[in-house]
């Protein structure tokens, strides 16, 4: 089989559904580049935007698995802190509980109301691995903004304020200083990524949640 790293650097943008309502935008997925996580997605059906559970368990990975099941399965970092938000957003609760069933079952879903897109689709653990981030960039930007066009989801997170350029091809206009935009009715926010040190706490997302939703009201 031929290696399926360069097809998914093309053309996978994640996990959910392009007409979802609220989208999370991430330069590039966690994790180790193994080729498993692509072989994976193709055997999914190789579109632009897969199902999350559904990916996670298609191994016997336990490392894989852990994020979809048992009775209240971790919270992974960088998803605990968007999904608080959205929760906030959303008028629910935020507790820990809420936020390990959100993961387990509607967290990227393709059938639910959320996003997940990265503009690399190449696995990276950390800003220092060897991964090819240029690969059809310009390519996935144009492909990231057309959508986002032709969609209009409610709010849009792109988070990792280092990325603030190409977060703004993708928006269409530049962030104000509390890191708004607009792109049509679309509401664009710009904030940290959510494993950046020292972060945020919490009660930040808690409200930032609350500010997005005192916008679009």
């Amino acid at each position: 089989m031929d290696d399926p790293r360069m097809p998914a650097a093309r053309s996978w943008f994640g996990y959910g559904r392009w007409d979802a309502r609220y989208w999370f935008v991430g330069m590039e997925p966690g994790g180790t580049d193994e080729i498993e996580s692509y072989e994976a997605w193709m055997a999914l059906g190789g579109a632009e935007l897969i199902d999350c559970k559904a990916h996670h368990l298609s191994s016997d990975d336990p490392v894989w698995r852990k994020w979809h099941t048992g009775p209240r399965p971790p919270t992974q970092p960088t998803w605990r802190k968007l999904i608080l938000l959205f929760l906030s957003f959303e008028g629910t609760p935020t507790d820990i509980d809420a936020i390990a069933r959100f993961q387990m079952e509607d967290w990227g879903s393709e059938n639910g109301e959320t996003a997940l897109i990265e503009v690399s689709a190449l696995h990276a653990p950390n800003l220092g691995a060897n991964v090819d981030r240029l690969a059809y960039r310009d390519e996935r930007i144009a492909t990231i903004r057309e959508r986002l066009t032709e969609h209009e989801p409610r709010f849009v997170i792109l988070y990792g304020v280092g990325y603030r350029e190409i977060y703004e091809r993708i928006a269409g206009s530049p962030f104000d200083a509390d890191g708004f935009t607009r792109s049509g009715p679309t509401l664009c926010v710009l904030v940290e990524h959510p494993t950046a040190r020292p972060g945020k706490p919490p009660e930040w997302w808690i409200e930032k949640g609350l500010e997005i939703r005192n916008r679009l009201q």
